[in-house]
């Protein structure tokens, strides 16, 4: 009859009960259909008298989605069983600042400072002509390459974070709107909301700065809240609203303040990255005369609805007041919750002081991932020993980390129903399997995950009793072909820094390989004995010190390299204090070298700034050529008359060589380093002591120089070194004249093309 109310299952279950039992196919079909089911491991975390409790040989019942029975034994549910095996049954994973997107850690963590302050975006470009890398096509992939990815790190319940600066300003609500169909079709749970924000972060000079723009954080939050109600309104258990504002020094106080008012009129939590660096402090502190927990206490924010991932620069800090600071008691008063987030932290240097701490404080701790891989349990292990090493054996317990990545997730999304298995929660579980030799033999069943595995060890996940993860693979998903997806998304990503930076430097001089094995790389320390060895094939001439000063040399070339590589970009300010760090050496030898640097032009020096990359202009190009049309042609004369004489140099035959390997290849970085090379080995060809001291500055911006030329073509570069090199090694010094005279005024108007003509010495 239309309009009737269904039968509920207890009606249908008592009518159809006599047949199901008598018929297996029927009867695990109807099971299943329901998802009902009993699961069986060898170890299971389920949850007695507020705390987690490990049984062995255990089993979880659920029906309709809903905890019915966890024991051990013979269970009283007749629903069909899926024994596990070697496995660990935990509380599905909850994840409160998950990266749904492709990292750009592994783009910018390694870099020094200076380097990574440089890859945010030129000043003129987000405030002349932002705009989206990706299509929204490309976006959907990017969302559904993260969300895979999360799912098969055991991950149930999700919060994402996506870096907006890939973006025109930041998401949209309809992206949002595909994602949560997305999540609703994979069965997970996740809690969305756009991003919004009044600023974006920018580099002006290599420094820091912001370009404003407060219309554009209301009409964020005002598309935002549609989107909370559109949510609200659907009454969805699995994807449900959240406000998701940007990091708090790209807000203003107003937008804080109404984001404060329009949460507690709707009930909603937030979600605030805030508290996680010291320049974040020192901006906030210059900008509002507060600190960053005194501006959310002014705004309204800081109550029982608030999330902050990381919480690392609070009075607690070392660094600040240290154990007599009062933030955690403001924190836990509130009933804020923290989401640490233990494996970006390390990687970036830094770790949480302490969890414990925090914990003993009565702070709501909760886990995040925050970048890749989404992995939840090496995060864990990396927190535990990095915690230990830093700040000592009390201050991170690994139940500790358990119970936030599961107990304290819930906790901060006020689900008492999730995070734990006991009768009446949400079946929602994770299983993580110890079968494979390399596990190794168990001792704890959560110390061995950890020690020995990794999330990967994810086989089987369940939202709702309903299976998302079975066998390591998602229903419908093929993995290889969005894998391939990701990294044609992944590529057109990176390229999206070149746009966006300021000196529009190629991709390869923004991110050099850094983990190449053919000599040490840029801005790492060089020791004593091998500078020759490193500066070798990099078409470098040093100056000898007579070995009284190899850590001078060793961080002068290493400086040099991150100059003419583009880590270090014009006009960034070169620290000694930073660079020190970086090379492993003390300040004495980096302010050496800096001096020498100077002399070379690669820097330069006032009493306000101290030292900083020069840019090169239009002019410095000119008089740089004016000097090598001089200087170059007369070595390849001399080079042939050497030649002729008998006295061949094997080192320009080998670079010959070099470079025609580096064109074949294609390789940017070998291309540059060989046509560096080619030339300096015709200044050593030519014999001459006292040139090849004049050259050596020379030759070396002229590396510089070849970065910024990358887009010239190769083949057309190798042909011209070709017939250099026919000439040398015919002995006809006039030829060679001539010839090295034709190529380097070939490269004057590019080079003047690429500095450009509103660039400006200082």
């Amino acid at each position: 009859m239309v309009g009737a109310k269904p039968l509920s299952r207890a009606v249908w279950t008592q009518f159809l009960h006599p047949y199901i039992r008598a018929d297996p196919v029927l009867k695990s079909a109807w099971y299943t259909s329901f998802m009902d089911q009993v699961i069986r491991a060898r170890y299971v975390l389920a949850h007695s008298e507020g705390s987690h409790v490990w049984l062995r040989d255990g089993y979880v019942a659920h029906s309709d989605g809903v905890v019915t029975e966890v024991g051990t034994g013979t269970p009283d549910s007749a629903a069909p069983v899926l024994d596990l095996g070697d496995t660990i049954l935990t509380p599905g994973l909850i994840d409160l600042d998950a990266l749904v997107d492709i990292d750009h850690l592994i783009l910018d963590a390694h870099h020094d400072p200076a380097h990574a302050r440089s890859l945010v975006g030129s000043v003129e470009h987000w405030r002349d002509r932002p705009r989206d890398v990706l299509t929204p096509e490309q976006r959907d992939t990017l969302r559904r390459f993260g969300l895979a990815q999360l799912a098969l790190h055991g991950v149930t319940t999700y919060m994402p974070i996506a870096s907006e600066i890939h973006l025109e300003w930041n998401e949209s609500a309809d992206e949002l709107r595909r994602l949560a169909d997305l999540t609703r079709a994979w069965g997970l749970r996740g809690y969305l909301g756009p991003s919004y924000r009044s600023a974006v972060g920018a580099v002006a000079d290599g420094e820091r700065t912001f370009v404003e723009n407060p219309e554009r954080g209301e009409s964020g939050l005002d598309e935002a809240l549609r989107f909370a109600d559109e949510l609200t309104g659907r009454d969805d258990d699995l994807v449900r609203p959240v406000l998701l504002p940007c990091r708090i020094e790209t807000l203003t106080p107003e937008l804080l303040e109404r984001t404060a008012r329009e949460a507690s009129e709707r009930g909603l939590l937030v979600r605030l990255h805030s508290l996680q660096q010291p320049w974040e402090r020192e901006v906030i502190i210059e900008r509002h005369g507060l600190t960053p927990l005194d501006l959310i206490e002014r705004t309204g924010l800081l109550n029982d609805r608030l999330l902050i991932p990381h919480a690392l620069w609070t009075d607690r800090n070392s660094a600040l007041t240290g154990p007599n600071g009062v933030d955690l008691t403001r924190l836990a008063s509130a009933g804020v919750s923290v989401i640490h987030c233990p494996l970006t932290t390390f990687r970036y240097g830094d770790m949480l002081e302490t969890f414990n701490d925090f914990v003993d404080a009565g702070v709501t701790m909760a886990l995040g991932t925050d970048s890749f891989p989404p992995d939840l349990v090496r995060g864990m292990d990396v927190g535990l020993h990095a915690s230990r090493l830093l700040h000592g054996h009390g201050a991170v317990s690994l139940s500790g980390y358990m119970e936030a990545a599961t107990l304290g997730g819930a906790a901060a999304l006020k689900r008492p129903d999730l995070g734990r298995l006991e009768v009446g929660a949400s079946a929602d579980m994770t299983a993580f399997s110890l079968d494979d030799f390399r596990d190794g033999v168990v001792e704890d069943p959560l110390r061995t995950l950890v020690l020995n595995g990794t999330a990967r060890n994810a086989t089987h996940t369940f939202v709702a009793g309903r299976p998302v993860v079975r066998d390591g693979r998602i229903a419908g998903v093929d993995l290889d072909e969005l894998r391939n997806q990701a990294q044609e998304v992944f590529e057109r990503l990176q390229r999206g820094y070149s746009e966006r930076d300021g000196l529009h430097r190629p991709v390869e001089a923004l991110f050099p390989r850094r983990s190449r094995f053919a000599g040490p790389s840029p801005g790492t320390p060089v020791p004593a004995g091998v500078i020759q060895a490193h500066t070798a094939g990099t078409g470098l001439m040093t100056r000898t010190s007579g070995g009284s000063a190899p850590l001078t040399e060793a961080a002068e070339v290493a400086i040099r390299e991150g100059i003419i590589s583009g880590r270090y970009a014009p006009g960034a300010r070169l620290r000694e204090r930073e660079l020190s760090e970086e090379l492993g050496v003390s300040r004495l030898p980096v302010r050496e070298a800096l001096r020498n640097l100077r002399h070379d032009g690669f820097i330069m020096t006032s009493a306000h700034r101290g030292a900083t990359v020069r840019t090169m202009s239009p002019s410095g190009v000119d008089e740089l050529f004016d000097l090598r049309i001089r200087l170059e042609p007369f070595a390849a004369e001399r080079a042939a008359r050497q030649h002729s004489e008998g006295h061949v140099h094997a080192g320009l035959a080998a670079a010959m060589e070099a470079t025609a390997e580096a064109t074949e290849t294609g390789s940017l970085d070998h291309i540059m380093t060989a046509n560096a090379d080619f030339h300096a080995q015709v200044v050593e060809a030519a014999g001459h002591e006292l040139l090849s001291e004049l050259m050596a500055p020379i030759l070396s911006r002229s590396r510089w120089l070849f970065a910024l030329t990358a887009f010239r073509d190769p083949h057309l570069e190798f042909q011209a070194h070709h017939e250099i090199y026919a000439a040398v090694s015919t002995g006809n010094a006039r030829l060679a004249r001539l010839t090295m005279a034709a190529h380097i005024e070939a490269g004057r108007g590019p080079s003047l093309l690429a500095v450009g003509n509103d660039t400006a010495e200082e």
